[in-house]
């Protein structure tokens, strides 16, 4: 009696392409999660960074004060970091306008404008990954209008009154950073300000001109600017 015939079970050979391709692709997974960590966790170092002041989007959803002529002026700043040393330059400027009639046949027209213009430098010292300081000094120069037009609209005669302060000098400065991220982060900063000013004042009167003003004044100024703005900072 024969033996049953047993089937030949052939067992393929391994296919090198695939089993290269497979490892190739694995290879190049782990290089990417790798290289994803790495500049997760790295420290990014970028010399360009701007900074605008938030302070005054700030003030007006906090305070309700759309009438006070006491204009809070925005700010743009731009540093260029040096390792510890940075240079920095900024621009500020604010607009106020409004029209009140305290009584009939009384108008008042005011306007206020500022522009200030600053450079200066910085040196950075770290206290902890998330937190350092910072101190320097600016040279800075500002330009600031205020006029004000009383009228009686009965009779037509008007009383205008024009001031314009030019201010220039020197504001050392202390600040305070809170590095949110890598390329993100919240600073504010105080300052004390030693100023030159210079102001023309005018008065015109109508229709008595007769009575119109001319003069001018100026003089030293020290202001102490507090802890009171707050700045969104990002990394370019």
């Amino acid at each position: 009696m024969m033996a049953p015939h047993k089937p030949e079970v052939t067992v393929p050979e391994p296919n090198s392409f695939t089993e290269n391709t497979a490892m190739k692709r694995l290879a190049l997974t782990a290089i990417v999660i790798m290289g994803v960590h790495s500049i997760m966790s790295t420290q990014v170092f970028t010399r360009h960074e701007l900074a605008v002041d938030a302070t005054p989007l700030l003030r007006q959803f906090l305070f309700a004060q759309a009438s006070d002529p006491g204009i809070y002026p925005y700010y743009l700043m731009y540093r260029w970091h040096l390792s510890r040393w940075a240079l920095r330059a900024g621009i500020g400027g604010s607009y106020w306008q409004d029209d009140e009639r305290p009584a009939p046949g009384s108008l008042i027209e005011r306007e206020v404008s500022v522009i200030d213009f600053r450079i200066g430098i910085e040196r950075r010292v770290e206290m902890s990954t998330r937190w350092h300081f910072f101190y320097g000094n600016d040279l800075l120069i500002s330009v600031s209008k205020n006029n004000t037009d009383y009228t009686n609209t009965s009779t037509g005669a008007s009383i205008g009154d024009f001031r314009r302060t030019t201010k220039g000098g020197v504001s050392p400065l202390l600040g305070l950073c809170f590095q949110i991220s890598n390329r993100l982060s919240l600073l504010t900063e105080s300052a004390f300000q030693f100023l030159y000013y210079e102001t023309a004042h005018k008065k015109r009167f109508e229709p008595d001109t007769s009575l119109n003003t001319d003069s001018s004044s100026k003089g030293l100024q020290t202001m102490f600017v507090p802890l009171a703005r707050l700045f969104v900072a990002v990394r370019l």
